[in-house]
């Protein structure tokens, strides 16, 4: 889950809560409104583009009931290590069933996630356990994936490549969906995967309740893209137990309960 701050309808402090398999459905758009001019996508556009759109599914069963971290809705950078890596493996899970190759996209994606927070910052025995346990079994998968890749492919070199392309596709869309989702943008930003592709992504004024984003390089088939995201929006409170959380989210709304988005190319 996404938690990000905003003002409720009466200029209240609160939060608005979206769910990650919301943030994937909009970054699965974005993919399939992707020209191919600025970068072109993985050959299996079609398990490609069902990774992108189902990489987070995973995220179901703990989104039907959301926990609470020092008195805050808990968001997906807080999980504690066995939580998240039980997502992420339902997630792979998820899929598989559209292919191997949605399934080497989705499991390269969390292995560098996992191999990035091992690394980055030290961790007790416990969490490097797991967490090198799976990336064990990863490694294990995607070799096996990717010998069934190789197999129906006439370049093993070049299987190879495309599924790299679709781990580092999903990378991308998944940083934009991100930006976008995250929090309200005021300054120009790249968004960048070195081995996909770097747009430059500018506000502009918002229109309505769009908030209008220039995009350069224009990547999209059509000149502009509309994006919606629904939103669980929630008083930025001290919330002492999961309980208080549910209920205060089976309260009536306290904001607008959807984020829109327009990505323009002039």
């Amino acid at each position: 889950m996404i938690r990000r701050d905003i003002v409720d309808t009466a200029g209240r402090p609160a939060w608005a809560l979206i769910s990650q398999v919301e943030h994937a459905r909009i970054a699965g758009e974005m993919a399939a409104a992707w020209s191919g001019t600025v970068a072109a996508l993985p050959e299996a556009r079609e398990e490609f583009l069902a990774a992108v759109y189902h990489h987070d599914d995973g995220w179901l069963p703990w989104e039907l009931r959301p926990t609470v971290v020092d008195g805050r809705p808990r968001e997906f950078l807080e999980m504690p290590i066995d939580e998240a890596l039980a997502i992420w493996r339902r997630s792979i899970a998820v899929a598989l069933n559209y292919g191997v190759s949605s399934a080497y996209a989705v499991s390269g994606h969390f292995a560098a996630l996992c191999r990035r927070a091992h690394d980055e910052k030290p961790h007790d025995d416990s969490w490097r356990h797991l967490a090198e346990e799976f990336l064990d079994e990863q490694t294990q998968l995607q070799a096996e994936w990717r010998a069934q890749v190789a197999e129906r492919s006439e370049s093993p070199t070049a299987a190879q490549s495309q599924l790299d392309r679709g781990v580092h596709g999903l990378q991308f869309f998944d940083l934009l969906s991100l930006w976008l989702s995250c929090a309200r943008r005021n300054d120009a930003d790249e968004i960048t995967v070195a081995d996909f592709c770097t747009l430059r992504a500018t506000p502009r004024r918002s229109e309505g309740d769009a908030a209008e984003i220039l995009v350069e390089p224009w990547p999209f088939d059509e000149a502009t893209l509309e994006l919606s995201l629904p939103v669980k929006a929630v008083p930025r409170a001290d919330y002492a137990t999961d309980d208080a959380l549910a209920q205060a989210l089976q309260s009536p709304a306290v904001a607008p309960t959807t984020l829109r988005f327009r990505l323009v190319s002039f």
